[in-house]
């Protein structure tokens, strides 16, 4: 599969105040980041604000995904994907606390969030993860207090307050089952469409009716 790494080329630190509908836009591949360990994207939480948005899409719109995990055997279709690794550099900015963070699948059926629970017998696979390095701190660790809370398309995890200032390390994988995976009663199929991810910090969001707003930054990556 094809590696990637996503490259931040907007300034020397992007701040995200989640005032508008903000989004950015990711060509699809097996491997995403989101800002780097040296040069993490600030969230400067503002209460009431829209969700930040990751898009996911092909600009040709042609298929890149294939739900290959279905009990009924797919046909070979190489180069498309089935599992998405994606990983996120922040840090906390402004003035609020932060309590917890959200993640949301939004319109893209048969996408969910890769968890232990789903029972797939599949190796490396496990919840979608969070560890922090407060302010002064030395090294990244698990925040005191840490509750995952992982469904098919939604993830929530909870804990003790971080200061701003605070960086935040988030991991998960997203793996595309299909149409119709609770039942299985459709045949194997591809993936076409957008897959955008809604993301924020405490407070919820005014709103999560903007998801259809397309990314308004496209950041590249080498494949």
């Amino acid at each position: 599969m094809r590696k990637t790494r996503l490259w931040v080329v907007l300034g020397a630190l992007v701040v995200v105040t989640m005032s508008a509908s903000t989004g950015w836009g990711f060509i699809p591949d097996d491997s995403i980041s989101i800002g780097l360990e040296s040069n993490p994207i600030e969230i400067a939480l503002e209460p009431g604000a829209d969700p930040w948005l990751k898009v996911i899409d092909d600009p040709q719109g042609l298929p890149w995904a294939d739900d290959a995990y279905d009990f009924v055997p797919s046909p070979s279709d190489p180069g498309l994907l089935t599992v998405i690794n994606l990983e996120e550099w922040l840090v906390v900015g402004g003035t609020i606390e932060w309590t917890d963070w959200h993640e949301e699948i939004a319109g893209a059926p048969g996408w969910v969030f890769d968890r232990s629970t789903l029972g797939l017998g599949l190796p490396g696979v496990s919840d979608p993860f969070v560890e922090v390095k407060l302010p002064g701190g030395s090294g990244f660790n698990a925040p005191t207090n840490l509750v995952v809370d992982a469904q098919d398309q939604s993830v929530d995890f909870y804990f003790d307050a971080l200061p701003v200032g605070t960086e935040v390390h988030i991991i998960k994988r997203l793996v595309y089952l299909g149409p119709d995976y609770l039942l299985n009663t459709q045949p194997p199929d591809q993936w076409i469409g957008p897959l955008t991810i809604a993301e924020w910090p405490t407070p919820e969001p005014a709103s999560l009716a903007l998801l259809g707003i397309g990314a308004m930054a496209l950041v590249r990556r080498r494949r």
